[in-house]
């Protein structure tokens, strides 16, 4: 199957690149103590560091970490899941089970908030402990405030995200300029909401 691909270029003009050219020379990148770029961080990261390192070396305020995760249908609440009561020990679960390579991912898994409590070392290498956190309460075990621990987490199930707003885009002084397209490339049977000189 042939496919044809067709672009449309438009010279936004001077008044364009005069604003780009302000930004390169005036814009001052935001500070390295609070900021740093999630690919970096991902690309980086060595080992997760636990509340106690934390203390001592805070990760920057635009990166959350974030672990992949599904619900079990006994988890996710639903109109016939009842919230009160749930004596389920959901600070027990086995987290090894949560990988990209799960049918389970596949099919509902994606990365949720969370937190490394523990770091273990054992025959698999490394691993963690985490506490998984439930947005808006979708689950019978965040609605009933208990916690979501796993244990024996593989490292390579756990990421950085941005935390909102705190994206490349929504940097102090990121680049804005308004698209400027002339009117004469219009032809002027388009422009029947014509102002009258």
């Amino acid at each position: 199957m042939n496919v044809i691909s067709r672009q449309v270029f438009i010279d936004y003009g001077t008044g364009w690149e005069d604003d780009w050219e302000e930004h390169i020379r005036d814009f001052e990148p935001p500070s390295a103590d609070n900021y740093k770029p999630i690919k970096e961080l991902n690309d980086g990261i060595k080992e997760f560091l636990t509340p106690d390192e934390l203390e001592m070396d805070p990760y920057p305020e635009n990166a959350q970490l974030t672990c992949i995760y599904w619900t079990a249908e006994d988890e996710a609440i639903d109109e016939e899941s009842p919230t009160d009561g749930d004596e389920t020990a959901w600070d027990e679960g086995d987290g090894s089970i949560y990988i990209e390579d799960s049918e389970d991912y596949d099919a509902y898994g994606y990365p949720w908030p969370c937190s490394v409590l523990e770091r273990n070392e054992n025959e698999n290498g490394t691993t963690y402990t985490v506490e998984i956190f439930s947005k808006d309460k979708l689950t019978v075990w965040a609605a009933n405030d208990q916690a979501r621990i796993l244990t024996d987490y593989p490292s390579k199930s756990i990421l950085f995200f941005n935390t909102p707003y705190s994206s490349d885009q929504h940097i102090l002084g990121a680049f804005r300029s308004y698209i400027r397209i002339p009117d004469e490339i219009f032809p002027e049977q388009w422009k029947d909401l014509k102002v009258e000189e």
